[in-house]
C-alpha cells in the first residue's frame, strides 16, 4: 500500500473515533441534563403544593371566625389525662353553647339501661324489700297480686263468698268471725245476694252495676285494719253495700292509720274524716243519701299529706294530714252508730313500707 492510501486511512480511523466520542458525550450531557429536569420539576411543583397550602390556612381562619361560638363544626377532644368539664344541665355553658351530654333522645334513654334493651334497669331491691316479696303472697293470701315496675303493688282481695279462701280469716288484725253475733265476720248464706250501683246506671269505666254483695259484714261498732303497711303513697277501692236503713248517727270510715288511735279518710265516700285519740276529731263534707241494699264504690288517695276520697269515680273532698306522722300507716275500717253492711272487694294500689312490714312478717313466724 502506497503512503498516500495508509494516511488516507488513518484519517477515516481518526474521524471515525472523534464522531463516536462525540455521540457519546452528547448522550452523557442528555442524561445529565434529563435527571437534572426531572429533579428541578418535582422540587417546583412541591414548592408550588406548599405555596397553595399557605395561603389556604389564612383563608380557613377567616371562616372560622366569622361562624362564631354557633358553629357546628367539630372540636378536637380535649386530651384524656384532662378532659374537657361537659354541661349537661341543658342550658349554655361560657361559650353560648346550649349544654350536651353527649347523647340525643332516644341513645340517651338507651344509655341508662345496662342491659342494652333501651329499658331502664330497676334499682337492686333491698334485703327487707326482698323479704316482703317473696313473703307477702303467703301472709295476705290476695286474690291477684302484681308487683308495678315503678315499686308499688298492687293487691287484690275477693271476699264474696264463692271467692274467698280459709286463709282471708287471719289477713286482719281481728280474725274474722263465722259466728252471726260476730260485729266482723263474713257474711251468712241467707244474707247473700245481688245489688245494683246507687244509680243504677252505668257510669264511665264501671261495667259492674250489678254485684254479687256477699263478703265482709261489718256491725254495730268497731275498728279493724289490713296486715299491710304502706308509705303515704297509696291508693284503695272498697266495694260497699249498706245492709240496713242508713240514719245520721251511722259511720262508716275507710282510712288509712298509722296506728289505731289516728286516722284519716271517708265516710261513706263523701265526707272526708280525721281521727285523733280513737274519736272522730275533724270532717269536712257532708255525707250524701246512703240507699240500703245498693251498692257503692268508696275510694280514698293518700299521697303528700292530702287524702282525697271518692264515691263511684267521683272526688268528693280532701283532708290534711301530717306527713311526718303518717309517713307509715294501714289501710282498714271504723264504723258505728250500730250500722249493718258488707263488703265483698278490696283493692289497693300502693308503695309498701318495706323495713315496718319485714319487722311485722318476721314476728309472725
Amino acid at each position: 500500500m502506497s503512503s498516500k492510501n495508509c494516511r488516507l486511512a488513518g484519517e477515516v480511523v481518526v474521524r471515525s473515533i472523534a464522531a463516536v466520542a462525540f455521540l457519546l458525550c452528547v448522550s452523557f450531557v442528555n442524561v445529565a441534563q434529563g435527571a437534572d429536569g426531572s429533579t428541578a420539576k418535582k422540587a417546583a411543583e412541591k414548592k408550588a403544593v406548599e405555596k397553595k397550602e399557605t395561603e389556604k390556612k389564612p383563608a380557613d381562619d377567616k371562616t372560622k371566625k366569622k361562624v362564631g361560638s354557633n358553629d357546628t363544626e367539630k372540636k378536637p377532644k380535649p386530651p384524656a389525662d384532662n378532659p374537657k368539664p361537659k354541661n349537661t344541665d341543658g342550658g349554655e355553658d361560657e361559650s353560648g353553647e346550649e349544654g350536651d351530654t353527649g347523647l340525643g333522645g332516644d341513645e340517651e334513654e338507651g344509655a341508662k339501661s345496662k342491659s342494652g334493651d333501651g329499658k331502664t334497669e330497676a334499682k337492686p331491691l333491698s334485703i327487707d324489700e326482698e323479704y316482703v316479696r317473696e313473703r307477702i303472697e303467703d301472709a295476705l293470701h290476695p286474690t291477684k297480686i302484681e308487683w308495678l315496675e315503678d315499686g308499688r303493688v298492687k293487691l287484690l282481695f275477693d271476699f264474696g263468698s264463692t271467692k274467698r279462701v280459709p286463709e282471708h280469716d287471719s289477713i286482719f288484725t281481728q280474725k274474722v268471725g263465722s259466728e252471726p253475733s260476730s260485729k266482723f265476720r263474713w257474711t251468712l248464706r241467707y244474707e247473700d245476694g245481688y245489688t245494683g250501683t246507687s244509680s243504677n246506671t252505668p257510669r264511665s269505666g264501671d261495667s259492674d252495676v250489678i254485684w254479687w254483695y256477699g263478703g265482709l259484714r261489718m256491725g254495730m261498732d268497731g275498728k279493724v285494719f289490713l296486715n299491710c303497711w304502706f308509705t303515704d303513697d297509696v291508693e284503695a277501692e272498697l266495694h260497699f253495700t249498706q245492709h240496713i236503713s242508713y240514719d245520721s248517727k251511722q259511720l262508716f270510715a275507710f282510712v288509712y292509720a298509722p296506728d289505731a288511735s289516728k286516722a284519716v279518710g271517708s265516710n261513706f265516700g263523701t265526707q272526708a274524716v280525721a281521727f285523733s285519740g280513737g274519736a272522730l276529731s275533724k270532717k269536712k263534707g257532708t255525707v250524701d243519701q246512703v240507699l240500703a241494699e245498693h251498692g257503692m264504690k268508696l275510694k280514698l288517695r293518700v299521697r303528700d299529706g292530702i287524702c282525697e276520697v271518692f264515691r263511684d269515680g267521683r272526688s268528693k273532698e280532701k283532708i290534711e294530714y301530717s306527713k311526718k306522722s303518717f309517713a307509715t300507716g294501714r289501710i282498714g275500717f271504723i264504723w258505728g252508730g250500730g250500722i249493718a253492711c258488707i263488703c265483698p272487694r278490696l283493692e289497693i294500689t300502693g308503695r309498701i313500707d318495706a323495713k315496718k312490714m319485714a319487722q311485722d312478717l318476721r314476728k309472725r313466724k
